[in-house]
């Protein structure tokens, strides 16, 4: 099935799986098969391997779709944290977390928001190279700019529409920007929103046509922008109330309540996927155009775990026994016709799957 088709099966939590992956760390010559330590995000190529921002550790690993290998992409774990561009036997990050797939003139990679230096990074697929895009490693306000005349300060969350912006969380300047890979410049953009103002933004998701959600983190709440591409939008709907947390589930988006809802991913067809790190649980929000709610509302259910700040802990099973401890990045992992969670404080991955 669709990992899209999922909705239906929410409040049937027996038929959802929550899995840890297994994964190997060989110790292989200049890789010395360190685990994972605070992944704090995961992605997924065509071939189905996957990538995690390994943050403690500054690199990305690789982990291959058929034998569930780790290996280092890029970074060096045991390094101390840097920002120099290069092989990925001598390139650097500082607390990477965001991560998205792209291609730039053809060649693919991924995006990097290496956090801890203010900088957007890309590391190609083929052999690692790590080159930076945009942004310096000393902080810096929100100014339109072209590349590395940018600044940023401690940017998170990426994702992309189809025409080649990139939507940036750039959660210490309470701003998001976009910057369009097909400009030869990689010039950095704010977006203009009105109706509606970030504090501490984490995570972006593209939702087709026109449509932006952002995790506004800071203000407890996910809100859903209309764009006017690439640099301007007004706010549509939100759920979560203002600074308030709690775990409520709500049939009207604003009624429920997060604690520090850290990811998100779109899922065409079939709501918004939510990481709510501090509640420990994974939620879905979902549309319901009921009349006395209008037809932009969202319902929030409880998608997995047991939401509440002291309900962490690492236990595999049906989706409402299984527990996570400060979950963030999501990741559609299609073959398996799943979700991968980066398990942030458990430093593992796992797998939601029916």
């Amino acid at each position: 099935r669709l990992v899209s088709d999922w909705s239906s099966d929410v409040c049937s939590s027996d038929l959802v799986t929550v899995s840890t992956v297994a994964i190997n760390y060989p110790n292989l010559p200049n890789d010395p098969g360190l685990p994972l330590k605070s992944p704090y995000n995961v992605v997924v190529d065509a071939l189905d391997n996957f990538y995690v921002s390994d943050s403690v550790n500054n690199r990305i690993v690789r982990v291959d779709a058929s034998t569930q290998v780790a290996t280092t992409l890029a970074g060096i774990p045991g390094d101390p944290a840097g920002s120099n561009d290069g092989p990925p036997d001598q390139a650097h990050f500082n607390n990477p977390q965001g991560l998205l797939t792209v291609s730039i003139g053809g060649v693919g990679g991924l995006l990097v928001a290496d956090s801890g230096n203010n900088l957007i990074r890309f590391v190609r697929f083929s052999d690692g190279v790590v080159t930076t895009l945009a942004g310096q490693t000393s902080f810096g306000p929100a100014v339109n700019a072209a590349g590395t005349n940018a600044t940023f300060h401690y940017p998170i969350g990426l994702d992309q529409d189809t025409n080649g912006n990139v939507y940036i969380a750039d959660w210490g300047n309470d701003t998001i920007r976009v910057l369009n890979l097909n400009d030869p410049a990689f010039g950095i953009t704010n977006v203009v929103i009105s109706g509606t103002s970030f504090h501490r933004p984490t995570a972006v998701a593209f939702a087709g046509t026109n449509q932006l959600w952002v995790a506004d983190t800071g203000n407890q709440m996910i809100k859903l922008i209309t764009l006017a591409p690439p640099a301007s939008g007004s706010l549509t709907t939100y759920v979560g109330g203002y600074r308030l947390t709690g775990t409520t589930d709500a049939s009207f988006g604003p009624n429920a309540r997060f604690n520090t809802p850290g990811g998100i991913l779109w899922l065409s067809g079939g709501g918004l996927l939510i990481s709510d790190t501090v509640n420990n649980s994974i939620r879905l929000a979902t549309n319901n155009p009921a009349p006395a709610y209008g037809a932009t509302n969202y319902a929030v259910v409880t998608f997995a775990g047991t939401p509440g700040a002291g309900n962490g802990g690492l236990q595999d099973g049906s989706a409402a026994t299984a527990k996570f401890n400060s979950p963030v990045g999501l990741a559609q992992d299609i073959v398996y016709s799943a979700f991968l969670v980066a398990d942030l404080k458990n430093n593992v991955i796992r797998r939601i799957q029916n």
